[in-house]
């Protein structure tokens, strides 16, 4: 009898575990987690950094910011023209990357940059020629990777003691059987190691440089452009870890044209403008429905979430108000403006008791139209 009972709660046990493990990889952001409460219960602490307005470095437009060690880079979009600055973590002008141009050893164009992990020097992704760029930090020209693919993003991930590339791409090149890959996989003497996850769909329009690739404590994440899914990518292979669970599903590719171009009114049968970010705790998203603008965090290791909603909680400044551009050790970097920093703040922290450097206070006060943005670092809760 007591066998049978030991037997009964051990497979009750086993289900029990096989229930966890299968919970684990779905992220819900649907409008059940919607909440009411104010934004401030999910702020833990905070730190201001206004970046320092010099005449070599006017910031108008960021399109990522990458955190390494005590220094921060900061890719700026003008037009045609990719300004990659680097600052300290308090905000002070460092440098700027002065590299673009037509000659050999410079880039022509630039979609993303990272910094190599071992030898520490920047490396900037050049669409149109196909190669990878290595500068170091005076503008100095290192060297250079070329690899078969017109790349949007890319970055550096170790597995073992070796450092590998991947590379996202617009447009693989096609294979014997006619495929076109979302993924490629690149070891240290720049051979192509695998491609992976075949386009399914048309992507003919992309919004800036979204990121999508998240370097992990021991684990190197990709979410997939126009999709709910989130691979986890190592040197010899690829596998699903998360399924996001938004209301509605994502755009996919073939119908960004059909709703921002032509004007065909899908707007309310899907999410989109998605983006995502990944630090060793949590997962941070924002999206739009309907033209509402929504974001949600999610804790790893409670399996909590929580969604914001403008529309509910006016006072939540996540209407335009700031937005997400990278990830550092505890949590997110935020940008906002001198303009939008007040509303934020009341937001975040209306007693303003979480801000770690509270004597910032006064010099954003003093800024104006002509600073360059505000960066926030913001460690969350749920």
């Amino acid at each position: 009898m007591k066998k049978i009972i030991c037997f009964i709660v051990l497979c009750a046990f086993l289900m029990q575990c096989k229930s966890e493990k299968g919970r684990e990889g779905k992220v819900d952001f649907s409008f059940q987690r919607l909440t009411k409460d104010p934004v401030a219960g999910v702020i833990r602490s905070y730190s201001i950094v206004p970046l320092e307005t010099t005449e070599h470095a006017y910031i108008t437009r960021i399109a990522k910011v990458a955190v390494h060690k005590d220094k921060m880079f900061i890719l700026e979009y003008v037009g045609p023209r990719r300004n990659l600055y680097v600052f300290s973590k308090e905000g002070k002008f460092i440098s700027e990357l002065d590299a673009q141009g037509g000659g050999p050893r410079e880039y022509q164009s630039m979609t993303d940059f990272d910094i190599h992990p071992v030898h520490e020097y920047i490396s900037v992704l050049d669409p149109g020629l196909r190669k990878i760029k290595n500068y170091d930090f005076n503008s100095n020209y290192i060297g250079e990777q070329a690899f078969d693919s017109w790349g949007k993003e890319f970055k550096y991930f170790f597995d073992g003691d070796n450092v590998y590339t991947v590379i996202s791409t617009k447009a693989s090149k096609m294979t014997e059987q006619g495929n076109s890959y979302d993924i490629e996989v690149y070891n240290e003497k720049g051979e192509l190691v695998y491609s992976a996850l075949p386009f399914q769909k048309a992507v003919s329009m992309g919004a800036g440089t979204p990121t999508s690739m998240f370097r992990l404590n021991k684990a190197f994440h990709y979410r997939q452009i126009n999709t709910n899914l989130v691979y986890s990518i190592r040197a010899d292979t690829i596998r699903q870890v998360y399924t996001l669970d938004f209301p509605y599903p994502v755009m996919p590719g073939d119908e960004l044209e059909n709703a921002f171009l032509k004007g065909k009114k899908i707007f309310d049968k899907y999410v989109y403008l998605v983006n995502y970010f990944e630090s060793e705790k949590m997962i941070l998203c924002q999206f739009t429905h309907d033209k509402k603008p929504y974001w949600g965090l999610y804790d790893k290791k409670s399996n909590q979430s929580k969604v914001f909603s403008s529309e509910i909680d006016p006072s939540c400044g996540c209407d335009g108000s700031f937005m997400v551009l990278g990830v550092w050790e505890k949590g997110f970097v935020i940008e906002t403006d001198y303009s939008k920093i007040s509303r934020l703040l009341e937001s975040f922290d209306p007693e303003k008791e979480k801000c770690s450097n509270p004597e910032v206070f006064d010099t954003v006060d003093k800024l104006d139209m002509t600073s360059n943005p505000i960066l926030l670092f913001v460690e969350f809760k749920v």
